[in-house]
């Protein structure tokens, strides 16, 4: 597996086809978010967590989506070789936007309490750290949905 790249969103619906591409990318498949964003059939009002899933899979990933309930159980799928989940989150807590984002888990530091994520709404590196305290409550704003893929 590769360092994890940055690739930014290139247009406000399509975080979770920006994520895909970054995950996909840390395993050494190169896609365009062209490519992502018609595989998993993105919209204006976003995408389906279990349709971002079909195309994983087509690359020939395993994938799933699930809700998590919380750190330990997104700990224990990292620990299962989901090294980069996709996470959605409401970014209420996070930055005062009522709005649900998808972003790419780098990091959980349990020491330091902080989650580091890739959001591709962030350029230009996407690096973002934040406490996890806000983290876990924008993430089960959205339900702890996430999007585990590994090869």
């Amino acid at each position: 597996m590769s360092p994890v790249p940055f690739f930014a969103q290139e247009h406000a619906e399509s975080c979770v086809p920006a994520c895909l591409r970054i995950v996909l990318a840390s395993f050494g498949t190169l896609r365009t978010e062209a490519e992502l964003y018609e595989c998993c059939r993105t919209d204006i009002d976003g995408t389906f967590p279990s349709i971002a899933v079909q195309c994983a899979e087509g690359f020939g990933f395993t994938a799933s989506a699930a809700r998590l309930r919380d750190v330990s159980a997104l700990l224990h799928q990292i620990d299962e070789g989901y090294t980069h989940p996709i996470v959605f989150i409401n970014l209420s807590p996070l930055m005062g936007l009522n709005v649900l984002h998808a972003v790419v888990i780098d990091t959980i530091d349990t020491n330091s309490a902080t989650i580091q994520a890739i959001d591709p709404a962030y350029p230009p590196t996407g690096q973002r750290v934040w406490p996890q305290t806000l983290f876990v409550k924008g993430w089960q704003m959205a339900r702890g949905q996430t999007i585990l893929v590994r090869s």
